[in-house]
């Protein structure tokens, strides 16, 4: 008890408004304080992780105190709340709206993982839903069941002002989601600038953007919006702490547009306060996003959920299907051991059929593994998304396209990157990045291919190649388009992969996984 009570007193004081260097606390008449707490990408993590870290029910808790030590709080959003654990590969979505209504969210947008499993299972996550769900440029006017559920703004009347909050999800959704085929992604700027008209008109000087697009892209967002006082974004999982947050942009109309994003996971609740003027202009402002720490204590009510629904799956995910000695760490940016694991056991699956080459995206490997047990419940955090493994071949000259794209947006950490088995490749960061549709560019400077015995031969553009892919890059995900289009003879409904990393950890139980020059940088 005296831990939590000296936790809280801490917390308090992290909260409160302290006047910071280049943060003018200020006291004229008229101003207004709001305060902000918003998260993003909690991809189903809604329990604490094996280190005790993070969850709903800490976010939950954090946001009650913050919300009794000021009077004008709004907790939002940025989108991607479902896919990624146990819990919605379960219970598809349902679980994760009950949260979100536990923990009475203002508003929030929708992420492009909210479409993976097409409107269907949209629906299970928006059925029942409480959470007003904002998107100004997403058309949904040829599905009526869904867009009910969609709004393009809200207002919220508070203590005598009024705030508009809109949303915004990356119009290249289509290319690394599952949409349904007539929902059309719009232009972001063109979408919401005519949502901030009508709010203005209707004398609403304090509007929030919240935006799926990644924080390169909300800074743009937010130079080309005339109107727009605050972007709570999400999408890219950036960690905005320190003098970075909140990012400052000045807007079209030269007004400062505080940009905030807060990781990921539920680790982080966001926490700002804004101090407006009369006309709505951000004139100071303070906070930090908090950390979700194993010290912090959870809601009840939501951890009482969160347990209930945990005895539910523990008869399937408690199931151990092996032991890890070194952690699983995954990266979007270089080589990783779990990524190397999973390509391994791809690989293994379907050797047999003279496949040579195995590669999966880290966009799809969602989750770290620590020492210890490895659980069926672990195993589907790591790969949520029921993939299965396609084979096919393709040639040599365009095979290294494919590796050439996999780099093409290493910088914002896109999920495009690959990791791989039975191929090495080496790449130059500095380089200019492939465009497939241009052919112009390129950071690979060399690829091998094994010999089958222990050898590496360099690739022969010439040659044809037999290749396992998951199903979704093999189809056009995270824009293969070169997979899609220079596949020869592709079969996407080979075996799911869960059930070829549990086959795979069958044979090889212990789990002492390393990294060993499978991709390398030019400088290495």
């Amino acid at each position: 008890m005296k831990k939590i009570l000296l936790f809280l007193f801490l917390f308090m004081m992290l909260i409160l408004p302290l006047t910071a260097e280049g943060v003018q606390e200020t006291k004229a008449e008229g101003d207004w304080p709001l305060t902000i707490l918003h998260t993003n990408d909690a991809h189903s993590h809604l329990a604490a992780d094996y280190k005790g870290r993070y969850g709903a029910a800490k976010i939950a808790f954090m946001a009650d105190q913050v919300r009794a030590a000021y009077d004008n709080v709004l907790l939002l959003d940025a989108g991607d709340y479902t896919m990624g654990t146990v819990f919605f590969t379960v219970f598809e979505g349902v679980a994760d709206r009950d949260v979100m209504n536990l923990l009475d969210y203002d508003a929030m947008t929708l992420g492009n993982h909210e479409f993976d499993k097409g409107n269907a299972g949209m629906l299970k996550f928006l059925d029942g839903l409480e959470t007003p769900v904002v998107n100004a440029n997403i058309d949904f006017s040829a599905y009526p069941e869904v867009d009910g559920y969609v709004q393009p703004y809200l207002i919220r009347r508070m203590d005598g002002r009024s705030v508009g909050i809109i949303g915004a999800t990356l119009p290249e959704t289509p290319t690394i989601s599952s949409p349904a085929a007539k929902v059309v992604f719009n232009d972001v700027i063109r979408s919401v600038q005519p949502v901030i008209d009508e709010l203005e008109a209707q004398g609403i000087d304090i509007i929030i953007l919240l935006s799926h697009n990644g924080f390169t892209h909300d800074q743009a967002i937010a130079a080309g919006l005339d109107g727009i006082d605050v972007i709570v974004g999400g999408h890219s999982h950036t960690q905005l702490l320190g003098d970075d947050y909140p990012a400052v942009v000045q807007s079209a109309g030269d007004e400062p547009v505080l940009i905030v994003q807060a990781s990921e996971y539920n680790t982080y609740l966001g926490n700002l306060t804004v101090v407006f003027n009369e006309a709505g202009v951000p004139v100071s402002w303070w906070g930090a996003p908090v950390k979700m720490t194993a010290s912090i204590p959870g809601d009840p009510e939501v951890q009482a959920y969160i347990d209930e629904k945990n005895m539910e799956l523990a008869p399937f995910t408690g199931k151990v299907i092996g032991t890890v000695k070194t952690e699983l760490i995954r990266s979007r940016t270089s080589e990783s051991n779990i990524g190397n694991m999973i390509a391994d056991a791809m690989l293994d699956a379907v050797k047999d059929k003279g496949v040579q080459i195995a590669l999966t995206n880290a966009g799809g490997i969602r989750a770290n593994v620590g020492t210890g047990e490895f659980t069926m419940q672990t195993l589907m955090e790591v790969l949520p998304f029921g993939n299965l493994v396609a084979t096919f071949e393709i040639k040599g000259s365009d095979l290294w396209q494919v590796f050439d794209h996999g780099l093409s947006q290493t910088e914002e950490g896109a999920g495009r990157f690959l990791q791989m088995s039975g191929a090495k490749i080496v790449w130059d960061p500095s380089a200019p990045p492939f465009d497939y549709a241009a052919q112009t560019g390129g950071r690979v400077t060399g690829v091998y291919i094994t010999d089958g015995m222990g050898g590496w031969k360099p690739l022969d553009p010439d040659a044809i190649y037999k290749v396992a892919a998951n199903n979704y890059i093999r189809g056009g995900g995270d824009d293969f388009q070169v997979l899609k289009e220079k596949a020869i003879n592709p079969y996407d409904a080979g075996p799911l992969d869960l059930d070829v990393v549990t086959s795979y950890l069958q044979k090889h139980p212990s789990v002492d996984y390393r990294t060993e020059g499978r991709i390398t940088t030019v400088s290495e």
